[in-house]
């Protein structure tokens, strides 16, 4: 996988993916701040898999404390 940085490509290990994952505070702060904003009908769909994605993820380091 590769990762666009100052137009140029780097290529990033799924290690170092692990490494970037987002813990619980960032969670519900990414999930409140798209409770609170407008979407237009266009975005809809994208919108739906990536708060299902989220949701699925908060879910999943609330349940493992």
């Amino acid at each position: 996988m590769g990762l666009v940085t100052k137009g140029s490509i780097k290529d990033i290990s799924k290690e170092e993916i692990k490494d970037e994952a987002l813990d619980q505070q960032e969670l519900e702060f990414l999930l409140s701040r798209i409770k609170d904003m407008t979407f237009k009908g266009s975005e809809l769909e994208i919108l739906t898999k990536v708060v299902l994605k989220l949701q699925n993820r908060y879910i999943k380091l609330t349940d493992n404390k």
